[in-house]
């Protein structure tokens, strides 16, 4: 009985082409790497801007829900407490920043105070679509000039 080989070794020429390949395709991942490192060093003092004017906006509209909703939770008009000191108004807006169960925190405000919805729709769309969107097109717009240089090192024939 014969028995057959596991697997084919590679002749030396085809082994080193082999490798040859994988060498120039890290080299290249690597220098895909090193572009995109420099390209996010060169965005960090436009996502600084935008960072502090979020974060402006954050004490305006923390301070205003403070003020307006503060008595909400010890009045049992909202089953948590969102708005009764800074530190939590700023959790409420970082939560309907990011769209997280906002819905259910502008009702139970409503029930109240029917005019709050713009408010809470003003806020989710200036930082919800905008300041979002903006960080994410400051970040592309430094990566689409570097795609064309990370592109030629790969190509190999």
């Amino acid at each position: 009985m014969v028995m057959k080989k596991l697997w084919k070794w590679e002749e030396p020429p085809e082994l080193l082409k082999r490798s040859i390949k994988t060498n120039f395709l890290w080299k290249g991942l690597i220098l895909c790497l090193k572009n995109m490192v420099n390209a996010l060093r060169q965005v960090i003092p436009r996502l600084v801007l935008v960072a502090f004017l979020l974060s402006l906006m954050f004490l305006v509209f923390g301070i205003g829900f403070t003020k307006l909703f503060a008595n909400m939770y010890k009045n049992e008009h909202t089953s948590f407490d969102y708005f009764s000191s800074i530190d939590k108004s700023f959790l409420t807006l970082f939560q309907i920043m990011t769209f997280d169960n906002w819905h259910e925190i502008a009702r139970e405000v409503m029930a109240v105070y029917p005019w709050s919805w713009i408010l809470f729709v003003l806020w989710a769309l200036i930082t919800g679509f905008v300041i979002i969107n903006l960080i994410v097109a400051i970040i592309c717009e430094s990566l689409v000039g570097r795609k064309i240089e990370c592109v030629q090192p790969f190509e190999c024939h």
